[in-house]
């Protein structure tokens, strides 16, 4: 079997949980796999770092350019020698790209995949209408996206974003042995608004537990620091947020109900189920169906709920422990690489005929 791989950065979540994680599993049963990825690693923190600059924007739209013109290149040239083309997320930025037609002549089969309502914010607007309909597999990472695909295409299946067991095995998964608690949140520079929802509860926890500290993980504090009290920032790192996340005694996601967050995927939740971490969540989207499967914390809607929540997994102990036992376990049976990739494999089976 050969699978052409069309993805986004390395460094980008959706292209490190969702493809890039699982390349031991294909070398292993020799699977071979070619990825074309859109930015290279260094030009990843480039992006990151300029994206709001304005000669940062220029150089940005120049190197747009190049990689939609290497991106066609690499699909036209190869793709004749693969069985499968699997799209995550974006072909090309800005374009809706008609190729099947392409695909059609040599029987190569397509598979997308998407782990975000893409359909509500990228243009052209009907472009991922277009690329689920012309799949001959769509995958989705949650249910909410998949009844959207299911409009335009009935092979649909839902595999959640998870992470690779054999990575977080080998991180400390116990607390601390110092009496400071810690609250923990990690995520992007597009999601640290959802902090807002818990602003106020966390600084009344930590202002009634002077033991209690909030600390966040993200590419930059964004004002956060300022506004919740006892709270430090760390900078995103890939060789650290492991080690900086394992060291958090609860696990927070706040998200705001609307329609964009109902097509988020919960995976904040998944990384703090796989450090066997208590949770705590807005009841919005997949996250609902996360605590319910985990049994691994509680949902939270209003700011007393926050707050009572919180309180109630600090102060009651063996709480505490029956939700980190049930992390661990939910992490083991479902949120794990291992179960996922099965899934993925008997998929590029099927649409080849290949045992």
């Amino acid at each position: 079997m050969k699978i052409l791989f069309f993805t986004d950065s390395k460094l980008t979540s959706p292209s490190r949980y969702r493809i890039f994680q699982y390349q031991k599993y294909l070398k292993k049963d020799k699977i071979k796999a070619k990825y074309s990825k859109l930015y290279s690693e260094r030009f990843h923190y480039f992006r990151m770092k300029y994206r709001n600059n304005f000669l940062g924007k220029i150089v940005l739209s120049f190197n747009w350019l190049f990689a939609a013109i290497k991106r066609l290149i690499i699909f036209f040239l190869f793709t004749p020698f693969y069985d499968i083309v699997h799209i995550n997320r974006d072909f090309i930025p800005n374009v809706n790209v008609r190729f099947k037609w392409y695909l059609d002549l040599f029987n190569t089969k397509l598979v997308y995949e998407f782990d975000d309502a893409l359909f509500l914010t990228q243009k052209p607007t009907d472009k991922i209408k277009y690329l689920i309909s012309a799949s001959n597999q769509v995958i989705s990472g949650n249910e909410y996206l998949n009844n959207y695909a299911e409009r335009f295409n009935q092979n649909t299946v839902i595999i959640p974003t998870v992470v690779d067991k054999d990575l977080y095995s080998d991180i400390e998964k116990d607390s601390k042995n110092d009496k400071t608690f810690i609250i923990g949140w990690i995520g992007a520079p597009t999601t640290i608004e959802n902090l807002d929802i818990i602003v106020e509860p966390l600084n009344r926890f930590v202002d009634k537990y002077n033991n209690v500290h909030f600390k966040f993980i993200c590419d930059d504090d964004h004002g956060y620091l300022d506004k919740i009290n006892n709270s430090s920032f760390v900078k995103w790192n890939l060789s650290t947020y492991l080690k900086e996340l394992s060291e958090i005694d609860i696990g927070v996601m706040p998200l705001y109900d609307n329609e964009f967050n109902k097509g988020k995927c919960g995976f904040k939740l998944i990384q703090y189920l796989a450090l066997g971490k208590p949770i705590i969540a807005s009841p919005v989207g997949v996250n609902v169906e996360i605590i319910e499967k985990s049994k691994a914390g509680l949902l939270s809607d209003t700011d007393d709920q926050w707050f009572d929540e919180l309180e109630n997994i600090y102060v009651n102990k063996d709480l505490y422990q029956k939700f980190s036992l049930n992390a661990n376990k939910a992490f083991n049976n479902i949120y794990n690489t291992n179960k996922q990739y099965y899934k993925l494999k008997k998929i590029w089976c099927d649409l080849i005929n290949e045992n």
